[in-house]
């Protein structure tokens, strides 16, 4: 059933999360304190396990990544990315729900400007998680792909991770402008 899955949809799938699991990881790794603190902010855990929390989601990201760059299990890894978008969409809805929109996203740590919590971060895991469901549905080993596939899914993939870009960037642009508006707190 899922055969009819395109070659170069599940190579696009693969090179989207690498890129954007990587980027995540990076930021993550070199600020690792920061992204306890991060995940101590969403207060949806008990004290005192934050930094296990957070070192289990790092270890996670880079099961992610291994698993998509090397093929080894790369249905498993693309499912795993899946849920890690669909869990971490859904702490940030149940920060909204709270009414606490200060929280910074955590999603990429290192960045210049922070990305506090909005719907919009919540639909961007979404699609997301929908942009990797080619590679969780078919396994497609990178040897049986043509060269062409293979640069088709690559370019694809950058694509989507510069669109994800972009719409965190115009998300902190907005949630600047706001702050800007509504002044000294």
């Amino acid at each position: 059933m899922f055969s009819a899955i395109p070659d170069v949809l599940v190579i696009s799938a693969r090179a989207f999360g690498v890129l954007l699991f990587s980027a995540a990881l990076i930021g993550k790794l070199r600020h690792f304190e920061r992204f306890v603190s991060g995940v101590a902010a969403y207060r949806l855990l008990p004290g005192g396990t934050h930094s296990i929390a957070a070192a289990t989601i790092v270890a996670s990201e880079v099961a992610v990544v291994l698993s998509l760059a090397s093929g080894l299990f790369a249905s498993e890894g693309a499912l795993l990315a899946i849920l890690l978008l669909l869990v971490f969409a859904g702490a940030m809805a149940v920060v909204i729900l709270r009414g606490e929109t200060d929280v910074d996203c955590g999603c990429f740590f290192g960045q210049a400007k922070s990305h506090p919590v909005s719907a919009l971060l919540v639909a961007r895991n979404f699609g997301a998680a929908a942009l990797l469901a080619p590679a969780a549905l078919r396994s497609v080993p990178l040897d049986a792909v043509s060269a062409l596939d293979l640069l088709d899914g690559a370019g694809f993939a950058v694509g989507c991770v510069l669109l994800n870009e972009l719409l965190g960037q115009l998300v902190g642009l907005r949630n600047s402008r706001d702050r800007l508006f509504r002044g000294p707190a």
